[in-house]
């Protein structure tokens, strides 16, 4: 008797270029942002989201006044679909490597991606000569010594970097919060502000660090302080008055003004985090110097002199 075989068919899945551009909503924080970034319309960027979210079967974003944020289901999701993302561009990199003389591959942090580079992108990449940024912006970063990318961006202690990680830009930390917590807060009374929530990051240290410098107090995370898994979810806390958190520039310089946020009379502190460049083996190609120095300079002379391009190149020769 023969035996017939079935082949059942695979479960139907949303078009991949549904889920990149719903992606790139949750990064940008707003449907106008990423058609911007996409070169699509408000219209058809919606009707993507639209398509992941029925296919799902589940609310991906929370709606608000400016913009969109990834509800809890949609952090997940999103972070799964970022991954398999990962694998699908490392097996066809296998195959048809994007390798042309002025491509950079660039990995840093969605956070960093969205709040800094992103706005300053088209302005990096216009300059004579031209160059085109690869950027793999992700939670699970690219490995930088198997050569998945030439240039890493790592927001990091110094001392769990490797001797090769050369400073990009430091950080300062100052207080924030919603127009009326503020009001109530009032001026300079430190005990009033450290009596509502403080808002951070999967990290306390930038609290600590700024209680100690900042009003000579220690710091430990407290009952009623609320903890999130990324930034952009901390400071939209904060804006809908949670409590206070910290601006961490020069990170959201070109974003601050438009948030519903307002500096808390209190001093500036230094971050135990800075941002730093990594380079792949070999990397020091001239798109890749060329974006070096671009990237410095967009810092700014406050901070250059700890940057500056030429030590990056030496940098990118000395990991070669």
């Amino acid at each position: 008797m023969a035996h017939s075989s079935h082949i059942s068919e695979p479960p139907p899945r949303p078009p991949l270029r549904s889920l990149e551009v719903a992606v790139a909503v949750a990064h940008c924080g707003s449907l106008t942002a990423a058609a911007a970034v996409l070169g699509m319309t408000h219209g058809a960027v919606s009707r993507h989201v639209r398509t992941v979210e029925d296919w799902v079967n589940l609310r991906l974003f929370e709606r608000h006044g400016r913009g969109v944020s990834p509800t809890q289901e949609g952090h997940i999701f999103f972070n799964q679909v970022e991954r398999g993302f990962a694998l699908i561009d490392r097996a066809a990199d296998r195959w048809q490597r994007r390798r042309g003389r002025d491509v950079v591959r660039l990995s840093t942090t969605p956070t960093f991606a969205k709040f800094w580079l992103l706005p300053r992108i088209r302005r990096i990449e216009s300059v004579e000569p031209p160059i085109h940024i690869d950027l793999a912006a992700q939670q699970g970063l690219a490995d930088i010594e198997k050569g998945e990318v030439d240039v890493a961006i790592r927001y990091s202690r110094r001392e769990r970097l490797p001797d090769a990680a050369r400073v990009f830009m430091t950080e300062r930390l100052f207080p924030v919060a919603a127009p009326e917590l503020a009001e109530e807060i009032g001026a300079g009374d430190v005990g009033r502000l450290l009596a509502h929530p403080l808002l951070h990051d999967t990290d306390a240290a930038k609290w600590r660090a700024w209680c100690e410098a900042a009003v000579g107090q220690s710091y430990s995370p407290r009952a009623r302080d609320r903890r999130f898994e990324d930034y952009p979810l901390c400071l939209a806390a904060a804006e809908a008055g949670l409590g206070v958190a910290l601006a961490q520039c020069p990170l959201i310089d070109e974003v601050i003004g438009g948030l519903n946020l307002v500096r808390l009379p209190f001093p500036e502190a230094q971050s135990p985090l800075s941002y730093f460049f990594l380079f792949a083996p070999g990397s020091l190609r001239p798109a890749v110097a060329r974006l070096v120095e671009r990237l410095v300079a967009e810092v700014g002379a406050g901070q250059s002199e700890q940057a500056d391009a030429p030590a990056a190149r030496r940098a990118a020769v000395q990991s070669g």
